[in-house]
């Protein structure tokens, strides 16, 4: 007879972050102390009271807040990097068996190639899942989560990101593209948050990400794909790119009009 997991809570994490923070920066007077329930060990186990038991509501709820406190005094940056859920494990007859937390990597993450750590933000190179020469770049805030624009401080930090990126797999004759913030606004299915695209060479994108191997192991089977099928011939060919200079230009003009706004 099998067990069968039930995933019985899909909160937002980051707003769930923002609370564990809020919380955490309020000093609970004497009665709040001795009513607080401990529901996770610092090592993320569900303590023995609880272990067992049904868990519901507000009571779930906070198990996922405490999970997502601790996991954020380790690390607050790579904190926004998972996912933090309880899960719940039934028998064959629906019997409660445990409860447990689970932590995942967030699907947008897994194809994840490079990450570089400035003050306060994680820069992270991320192969495009859409099967095309694409590596993505997002930077994300130890409490703001993914920004929406760089500062003149977090561009500096994302060029040195970028170079690091560019001597670990002996990149060069790459080129970029960038949205600006006011168009991202307008484009309801684009990205908000800030994001670089880089084209990489198809040999290198096969190198790195070998999901893309299923449909050719070398650059001549893609170009074969790429001549076939329209969308393949799109993202592989047509893509408007431009040299960093060009996108770097873009990139400060959002800078300082988000000075201007502030």
């Amino acid at each position: 007879m099998g067990e069968r997991v039930q995933v019985c809570l899909n909160a937002s994490l980051a707003n769930l972050v923002q609370q564990c923070i809020k919380d955490s920066s309020q000093e609970p007077g004497p009665a709040a102390k001795k009513q607080k329930v401990v529901y996770v060990h610092e090592d993320l186990s569900i303590v023995p009271a609880f272990k067992h038991v049904p868990l519901h509501g507000v009571a779930r709820t906070t198990a996922t807040q405490q999970a997502i406190k601790i996991l954020h005094n380790q690390d607050a940056l790579g904190l926004h990097l998972l996912d933090v859920r309880v899960v719940s494990t039934y028998d064959a007859n629906r019997a409660l068996i445990a409860n447990h937390i689970n932590v995942r990597c967030k699907p947008e993450f897994t194809t994840m190639l490079h990450h570089e750590r400035g003050q306060e933000v994680i820069y992270c190179f991320m192969a495009s899942e859409q099967l095309e020469p694409i590596v993505i770049v997002t930077a994300i805030h130890a409490s703001k989560g993914k920004l929406l624009v760089l500062t003149l401080e977090y561009l500096k930090e994302l060029e040195v990101a970028i170079e690091q990126f560019k001597v670990r797999f002996g990149l060069s004759g790459e080129s970029y593209a960038y949205t600006r913030f006011e168009a991202r606004q307008a484009l309801q299915q684009h990205s908000q948050h800030f994001h670089l695209k880089i084209r990489i060479p198809s040999t290198m994108y096969l190198q790195v990400f070998p999901m893309m191997q299923v449909l050719g192991r070398t650059r001549p089977d893609v170009q074969r794909i790429a001549g076939k099928f329209e969308p393949f011939n799109f993202k592989f060919n047509a893509q408007a790119t431009q040299p960093w200079l060009a996108v770097k230009d873009l990139i400060l003009q959002d800078v300082y009009e988000d000075i201007l706004r502030h």
